[in-house]
């Protein structure tokens, strides 16, 4: 069973403890996906360092049973995908594709 902070006023001291309960077992999967080197969560901000396209696909399928499971919604216009290095052609052709598609919440820096 799921329960999410939206159902409490969000003024109440018990929605910081339903968030918490809601986003945990997020980062925790997240820590465990190979790929995925570091994630970390304060408040409502999340953050996950990803190795390669397919560690960021995992994330967004993560992020996808998350939003359905805890009826909290991922801000797309507040996200973005920010590459710690140069990306290959191969590589950033593949993440545009996949952010023109929908997979992921836009077009990354620098690509």
């Amino acid at each position: 069973m799921f329960v999410t902070a939206a159902l409490v006023c969000h003024e109440s001291i018990l929605s910081c403890f339903l968030y918490i309960i809601c986003v945990d077992p997020l980062l925790q999967a997240l820590e465990r996906t190979p790929g995925i080197t570091v994630a970390s969560g304060f408040v409502g901000d999340w953050s996950a360092a990803c190795r390669g396209v397919e560690a960021l696909l995992r994330v967004q399928e993560l992020t996808d049973i998350f939003q359905a499971a805890s009826g909290q919604r991922i801000n797309t216009s507040k996200s973005a995908l920010v590459p710690t290095r140069a990306l290959s052609e191969e590589e950033c052709a593949s993440v545009v594709a996949a952010a023109q598609a929908g997979r992921f919440p836009a077009v990354p820096y620098g690509a």
